[in-house]
């Protein structure tokens, strides 16, 4: 299945075939509850699994293989608090990706209809090869909390 997400400050956004939903964010979502927010999460495997088990028996067998082909816009809003790591395994976990697509918004970029980020796909960061990458500096407050928890400084 093709997954489209904008990950913004204030929500979450995902796209599968027609169907689509957004779910609200907390202030401290992204430097510090994205992994543990179970209300949010929940929300989102949810969606994904409705979407998994409407599949036919030949792409149910498929799907084992194949999993879900994930496709994120990244507002800039939030690019200061996250690295390509964590998004690409946030949705490895959430959203069953296998292919993991980080696109960086570009301000003349419409984020109205989300499957048009297949036009910008080949601009993308696949995390496999540059996971360690910092999508922006981050913040002191993000330095701070990954000392916290036992981080490294970037």
């Amino acid at each position: 299945m093709n997954i489209y997400c904008e990950f913004t400050k204030e929500r979450i956004r995902i796209k599968i075939d027609r169907d689509e939903i957004a779910v609200q964010l907390r202030d401290d979502f992204y430097p510090r509850k994205m992994f543990k927010d179970a209300i949010t999460n929940n929300k989102l495997e949810g969606f994904v699994f409705v979407h998994k088990k409407a599949l036919g028996l030949f792409d149910r067998l498929k799907y084992r293989f194949e999993k879900n082909r994930v496709l994120i816009l990244v507002h800039q809003e939030i690019q200061k608090f996250v690295t390509i790591r964590q998004i690409y395994n946030y949705a490895s976990l959430f959203l069953e990706g296998k292919h993991v697509y980080i696109i960086r918004q570009k301000r003349n970029f419409n984020c109205d209809k989300l499957e048009e980020l297949e036009k910008i796909s080949h601009e993308y960061i696949n995390s496999r090869y540059h996971d360690d990458t910092i999508i922006a500096a981050l913040t002191e407050e993000n330095r701070t909390h990954a000392n916290s928890v036992g981080g490294k400084n970037k």
